[in-house]
């Protein structure tokens, strides 16, 4: 299952462009420094943390 997520995700060039663009925005420059989490490693994150969300908000 996991594995299909992830396939899924990584056919979404759109989404993970819009995701790198939120990751550099602000940025003076982006391209230096240090390294950090790419689109492809958030964007299961934040899926995952939306559904966490959705269950916590059911228990409540």
């Amino acid at each position: 299952m996991l594995q299909a997520i992830s396939d899924f995700l990584d056919d979404q060039k759109d989404i993970i462009d819009q995701v790198r663009c939120d990751l550099t925005r602000g940025l003076k420059k982006a391209e230096t420094g240090r390294s950090g989490l790419t689109p492809q490693q958030v964007l299961p994150l934040a899926g995952s943390d939306a559904r966490q969300e959705l269950e916590l908000s059911r228990i409540t």
